[in-house]
């Protein structure tokens, strides 16, 4: 074959794609999976592979297509008290990491723009500064701004990662 395309739902087929990458090195392997970032947060977890699999494998993955939506809500100070928003990560390689704001009936509105990927806790803050944008809350509004957070491998605090492909 000239190319591999693979796709798979479980944290556990991971390491096969893995092995198909180390048996035909070169040749390129397109892994097609809509929820890969939820099988990272596997790894780790009892009966899923180890976390060292994002370190020295996943990290070298580019991501070319992305669409992650997430739905959030924010306390007020004032009514309605509580706003609920949403949003989604769009990315066509080679294009930059769009921070997407939902509008509402099926229609998006650019909030932001990155090279390289955003971790969840800045891509929801730059929806919030969206929000503002759009009048339909000001930053005084806002009852607490939250801590970022970042996942463990959003972290990778001991720089783990062999690559930051992932990310870029």
């Amino acid at each position: 074959a000239d190319a591999y395309v693979v796709v798979w739902s479980s944290a556990g087929d991971l390491l096969d794609v893995q092995e198909l990458c180390a048996k035909e090195p070169g040749k390129p392997v397109v892994l097609f999976n809509l929820r890969l970032d939820a099988l990272r947060g596997e790894l780790g977890l009892p009966g899923s592979p180890k976390r060292t699999l994002q370190h020295r494998f996943l990290a070298f993955a580019r991501p070319a297509y992305l669409f992650v939506s997430r739905a959030y809500s924010a306390s007020l100070v004032r009514p309605p008290y509580v706003l609920s928003f949403a949003g989604a990560l769009f990315r066509a390689y080679p294009e930059s990491y769009q921070t997407l704001l939902d509008t509402g009936a099926g229609t998006y509105r650019r909030v932001g723009a990155s090279p390289a990927r955003p971790a969840l806790s800045e891509f929801k803050e730059a929806l919030v500064g969206g929000l503002a944008d759009t009048g339909r809350v000001d930053a005084g509004s806002l009852l607490t701004k939250s801590a970022p957070a970042l996942t463990w491998f959003e972290r990778d605090a001991k720089r783990q990662d062999q690559s930051r492909s992932w990310r870029s």
